[in-house]
């Protein structure tokens, strides 16, 4: 089985945070009551919020391979994920 590259990783997982970051600011800044928007909203969390545990923990397997080097993909890949993990896992009990 063929494994994806850090970089490949890298770039799937910014664009995971930047949905979840798109989604916090809709609800406090702007505020948009689109139909369109919340049709798009509902229908990718939970997919996005899955796929965000599964890089979260595939990061981690990788991070552990790259020794934890700052100068690798993988770790800033896991510390993005695990920001991203626990503020939006804590938004459920806040």
């Amino acid at each position: 089985m063929k494994s994806i590259s850090n970089k490949t990783l890298f770039f799937i997982s910014s664009a995971v945070v930047i949905y979840f970051l798109l989604l916090v600011l809709n609800a406090y800044v702007f505020k948009l009551n689109y139909k369109l928007i919340g049709v798009v909203q509902e229908f990718l969390t939970l997919p996005v919020l899955g796929l965000m545990l599964f890089l979260f923990f595939y990061s981690i397997k990788r991070a552990k391979v790259d020794k934890f080097s700052s100068d690798k993909y993988s770790f800033w890949t896991f510390g993005m994920l695990a920001m991203c993990c626990i503020l939006t896992i804590g938004s459920f009990f806040i």
